[in-house]
């Protein structure tokens, strides 16, 4: 397990951290800008021969109640078989339901239900990437009718799933603020 500070690896920064190697406890990367290929899957080849990886994904919309995207969920099974990262995690909301997306992370509901289908999917990508993933506390905008609490909703799905839970300081203070 990572016990260090590491930097968030966005695209803009890629030749400058490349060049000059700096100290980094790890690089964490956006799973779906790797979704591509090409050059990007070169760069992160070398960056990890120097830098533990983290893999943070924001699509795989685990709150979704008609499923995981197969083919979302098997790219980031190819790349974790691939890289080897020493997380895997992924933010707790929902952006899909169909062929229709939402560029933002929506809240899920709270409740018995959202929770079952929660923890078929949080076992659904834990199978598909072969390990224990960290599911990140949402930042949530508008406040849902529910059974549970925050804390309460993450604890069972920990409980239920075996996950790890990855604590999103900013995440705490956006929704404290709405």
């Amino acid at each position: 397990m990572i016990t260090a500070t590491g930097i968030g690896l966005r695209a803009p920064h890629v030749a400058e951290v490349l060049d000059q190697r700096p100290a980094a406890g790890f690089l964490e990367v956006h799973t779906e800008n790797y979704f591509g290929g090409g050059i990007k899957l070169k760069y992160l080849e070398a960056l990890r021969r120097d830098y533990p990886l983290s893999f943070h994904g924001v699509g795989l919309s685990l709150g979704r109640a008609d499923g995981l995207d197969a083919d979302h969920l098997a790219k980031v099974g190819a790349l974790v078989r691939r890289f080897e990262p020493e997380l895997v995690s992924e933010h707790l909301s929902w952006s899909a339901f169909g062929h229709f997306a939402t560029p933002d992370l929506l809240p899920v509901p709270l409740t018995h239900d959202a929770l079952d289908v929660c923890v078929m999917h949080v076992d659904r990508f834990q199978e598909a990437v072969g390990r224990t993933v960290l599911i990140e506390n949402p930042s949530t905008y508008v406040t849902l009718d529910g059974d549970f609490d925050e804390p309460e909703f993450l604890l069972a799905l920990a409980a239920r799933t075996g996950c790890r839970l990855l604590i999103d300081l900013n995440n705490i203070h956006v929704s404290a603020n709405n």
